[in-house]
């Protein structure tokens, strides 16, 4: 019976959610153990409408100034054996 492990990391702050002639994306500010990153993320059609729609929406708007849009990953391990490499 293996071992399961959930991971937590900082969260992913969105950057812009948008489009260009190459397609739809994400662009995310990640924090990283070795320093900060900004990652292009492509989206396909129906994620991208969906994050546009709650962006542009700004739900947040009366509750503060300067909110920001995050996304929470969710990374989750698993090992076979005790020091196997592990399955993410």
């Amino acid at each position: 019976m293996g071992n399961a492990m959930s991971i937590n990391l900082n969260n992913f702050r969105i950057v812009e959610v948008f489009k260009d002639k190459v397609g739809r994306y994400i662009k995310l500010d990640v924090q990283l153990p070795d320093g900060d990153c900004i990652i292009r993320w492509d989206l396909d059609e129906f994620t991208y409408k969906q994050i546009k729609e709650v962006v542009s929406k700004k739900h947040f708007d009366s509750l503060a100034i300067h909110y920001l849009y995050e996304i929470v990953p969710y990374v989750f391990t698993y090992q076979e054996k005790p020091n196997s490499q592990p399955d993410y």
